[in-house]
Formats: structure tokens, C-alpha cells, sequence
């Protein structure tokens, strides 16, 4: 149940704005977004809201921000017209404060042209999949000015990509936007920050012990090792799990392929996640129906030096593996 917030007082700039609520027919929103009857909020932070805007020098989100500790957090990020870069704005209740009411984040634009902007709600994972932190997109508001700022409907192709991982595959830092947009509706399902366990754990549900029901999928990209590997998860382990996260996405979707993904190691720093689980994801492909693995162990050396914080690739590593998996997919049939 969603509780009263609390009002925090801002003020707007004297030109005005328009309110559009927040379930506008110009907003698509990808992934396991829960629809309070007021506003959307998500437990994976994966899920992305898109839209166009043009005639207008920012997009204003207007957000009801539920943070009642001090060990979790709420981010706001977002991308301007599918940049390769991972986002460079946002708005974020840190993990020492605590946070609650209404907060009006302001997305610039660069100029009056039309732009899309893909906005991500992302936060620690055991306060957001639990519920107790939560981000609620209330509504969105353009500025009233000579120009009068417009939404123009956004459009991807139809078929249904369910993208299941952590951050590399569907929040701040992920590839999968760069894939073909005219061929792939992507469907994010990923937390930044877990392992394989992790996912295997929380796959059947949007947040908590609620179960998730998705729309039927053309395919389902799986993929994570570096946070496997960060914690030192064993190949048998990791094998297991990854195991039972294929049974449940199954279960829920009975036909399309799953491609598992190996994740380029990182040369530069001596970090093979990659190599460290391939045996693992190619056992399991072998041993469960219609999976397919995407083996990237060409990319390692093309992919040494694009690592700038370790963990993730930089804007040209992205769109070098968005391609690989485009390939890889039409490839394979699909």
C-alpha cells in the first residue's frame, strides 16, 4: 500500500509549465514498472520510461520519493537521444540521508529540436526490491513559454527483447538500448550490483513476494559475471544458479531462445569473468532447450584499455558488444 507523502516546498521557475500525468500515451515504459493508481514506480532498476520532446529546453519529472533509511537510495538518471555515454545527469537521495516527499528533477535539453530521452529509476537493491525505497513517477511537466514544448509518440519495433541481468544488462551502464530499435521492444529485468544468485532469488517477482507476469517475448538475453566474480562464487556454484534462472525464465516463457552471454574479460586488469564462468553457461546451454550461448572471447582484446571504472565498458566497448549480440542473434535466426 502506498502511504501519504510528505511535501517538500520547490520552487518552480516563474515561466510556467504544463502537467502531463504520468500515464500519458507518450511515455512507453519498458520493464516490470507497479502502477499505484498516482504514479509508476519499479523494483528492478533496470525499468526505463521513453519518450520525444521537442520546442522544449527540459523535460521536468515530478517525482514522490519514499527513502526512510539511511542504508538504501533512489537514483534518477537519464540519456539524451541513446547516447553511447552512460549518464552524466542525475538526481539521486543518498544512502546517508533520509528522504521523503515530493521532488521536481529537471532533464536539460541542448536545444529546441526534437530529442529522445530514455530515463532510468534506478537504486540498492535491498530497500527497492523490497519496496520499503521507492521512486514514484508522479507526472512530467513542459515549459510554458513562446515555443510551446510538445511530445511526439515513440516507436520501437515490436518484437518483445527481455534483457535479464545486472548493471551491464538494464540500468546505468548497460549495452542493450544500443541494440536495433526499429527490431527489439526491450524489456529490462536486472539490478545493478548482484550475482547470478541473486537473480535466481528474485527473477519470479516484480518486488518482494509479488509475482510477476510479463508479456509473452520474441527472445530473453541473460547474462552476468562480474558480480559472480567479484564475490567469488565458484564455477559449480554459478553453474547452478544460472541452471534454476533459466527453469523459472521457462517457466514463464515457454518457447522463445535464451541466449546466455559471456561478458568480456577485462585484459587491462587482469579480470576474466568471462573466462572464470564459460564452462558453466555452456554446460547449462547444453543441458536445458532452445538456449544459445553468445560467446564474446573475440572481444577481449579488442575491448582492453575500454573499462574506465573496472567494472563497466565505456561508450565505444558498449556499442562494439551491442553490435556483436545483433549479429550474434540474427545469426542464430532470430
Amino acid at each position: 500500500m502506498i502511504t501519504a507523502l510528505a511535501r517538500v516546498s520547490v520552487q518552480l521557475p516563474s515561466f510556467g509549465t504544463n502537467f502531463f500525468p504520468y500515464n500519458d500515451s507518450h511515455f512507453q515504459y519498458l520493464g516490470r514498472w507497479i502502477d499505484t493508481g498516482t504514479g509508476y514506480w519499479c523494483g528492478w532498476s533496470g525499468a526505463q520510461v521513453v519518450v520525444k520532446v521537442s520546442n522544449a529546453m527540459f523535460l521536468r519529472v515530478v517525482c514522490d520519493v519514499i527513502d526512510p533509511s539511511t542504508t538504501n537510495g533512489s537514483v534518477l538518471s537519464w540519456v539524451i537521444d541513446n547516447s553511447a555515454e552512460n549518464s552524466s545527469f542525475k538526481w539521486t537521495s543518498r544512502e546517508s540521508e533520509v528522504w521523503s516527499g515530493r521532488k521536481y528533477v529537471d532533464i536539460p535539453l541542448p536545444d529546441l529540436s526534437e530529442h529522445t530521452i530514455i530515463i532510468h529509476t534506478n537504486g540498492i537493491r535491498a530497500g527497492q526490491f523490497a519496496g520499503t525505497t521507492q521512486l514514484i513517477i508522479s507526472g512530467y511537466e513542459l515549459p510554458v513559454s513562446a515555443v510551446l514544448g510538445s511530445f511526439a509518440t515513440w516507436t520501437q519495433g515490436t518484437n518483445i527483447l527481455q534483457c535479464v541481468g545486472d548493471s551491464w544488462m538494464a540500468a546505468d551502464a548497460d549495452w542493450p538500448r544500443l541494440l536495433s530499435r526499429t527490431k527489439w521492444n526491450l524489456y529490462p529485468i536486472a539490478h545493478g550490483g548482484i550475482p547470478i544468485a541473486t537473480i535466481d532469488a528474485d527473477y519470479n517477482y516484480d518486488y518482494g513476494t509479488t509475482a510477476a507476469s510479463d508479456p509473452s517475448a520474441y527472445a530473453i538475453l541473460l547474462s552476468e559475471n562480474v558480480n559472480s566474480y567479484n564475490g567469488s562464487v565458484s564455477a559449480a556454484a554459478y553453474e547452478t544458479s544460472l541452471g534454476s534462472v533459466v527453469d523459472k525464465i521457462r517457466a514463464m516463457q515457454a518457447s522463445p531462445p535464451i541466449f546466455i552471454i559471456r561478458i568480456p574479460d577485462n585484459t587491462t586488469d587482469s579480470k576474466t569473468w568471462g573466462t572464470t564462468y564459460a564452462t558453466a553457461m555452456q554446460n547449462v546451454v547444453a543441458a536445458k532447450t532452445n538456449c544459445i550461448y553468445i560467446d564474446t572471447s573475440s572481444l577481449d582484446a579488442t575491448l582492453a584499455g575500454h573499462f574506465p571504472d573496472i567494472y563497466h565498458l565505456d561508450a565505444y566497448g558498449k556499442q562494439v558488444v551491442a553490435n556483436f549480440v545483433d549479429a550474434a542473434i540474427i545469426t542464430a535466426g532470430y
